[in-house]
């Protein structure tokens, strides 16, 4: 997104957590979308013990159908579907539980507890790196408020394949018109960019994920 207060822009790599589903629902070309938001400093207790995590996500239950994670234990199509339900990578899971199948094993993240229900491998070479996915229906905070300022969510949308981007870009002028424009001097713009795109981004956005200057991969 590229916000605009009346003295200052940001271009930035997160967007509001309502404007995934929105855009799911007005544009049949989009097929579905998921959305990951960073937990902060999650603290983990398991039983009398306590570890603090890093590259924790709340995460849509589609995850799985975009990206390729891999699932060494539980449904990729249920694993995050319900509330309260959190998948680990398979360092976590041994490291809390040592068990051969810790699936319905209860954690406490940040003070409310998960239940595991799938194990997944380390995560393929991507910009986004994660530990542990927790199910979005756990928070209030993912709303569908289209219009709330700000937002530190990461979406992506899966397009079909005739879907011409610059076509679909095309009508989203007319999507903040209808659906997100505020009359007090705040204004924002959405943007899509390839996936393939992002990781060598000459970009500056604020809240991005690491990403590296293609001309290193040049230069080797």
């Amino acid at each position: 997104t590229f916000e605009t207060w009346p003295a200052k822009t940001f271009n930035k790599a997160t967007c509001n957590p309502g404007i995934g589903p929105k855009l799911k629902n007005e544009f049949p070309e989009i097929k579905t979308y998921v959305r990951f938001a960073k937990i902060r400093d999650p603290e983990v207790v398991i039983e009398d013990s306590e570890f603090n995590e890093e590259a924790f996500y709340f995460a849509d239950s589609s995850v799985f159908s975009i990206f390729p994670y891999e699932l060494l234990a539980g449904s990729a199509g249920e694993a995050l579907l319900n509330p309260n339900s959190v998948v680990l990578s398979r360092d976590l899971a041994m490291k809390y539980f040592k068990e051969s199948n810790p699936l319905g094993q209860v954690s406490s993240v940040n003070g409310r507890n998960y239940t595991l229900t799938g194990i997944m491998d380390a995560a393929p070479k991507s910009h986004l790196q994660c530990n542990a996915l927790l199910s979005m229906e756990d928070t209030s905070r993912m709303s569908n408020n289209m219009k709330a300022y700000g937002g530190d969510t990461y979406t992506y949308v899966l397009t079909s394949k005739k879907t011409d981007i610059k076509d679909l870009q095309a009508k989203l002028p007319g999507f903040y018109d209808t659906y997100l424009k505020i009359e007090d001097g705040y204004d924002f713009q959405l943007k899509f960019e390839p996936l393939e795109n992002v990781h060598f981004s000459s970009k500056k956005l604020e809240n991005d994920l690491p990403t590296m200057n293609i001309i290193y991969l040049y230069i080797l």
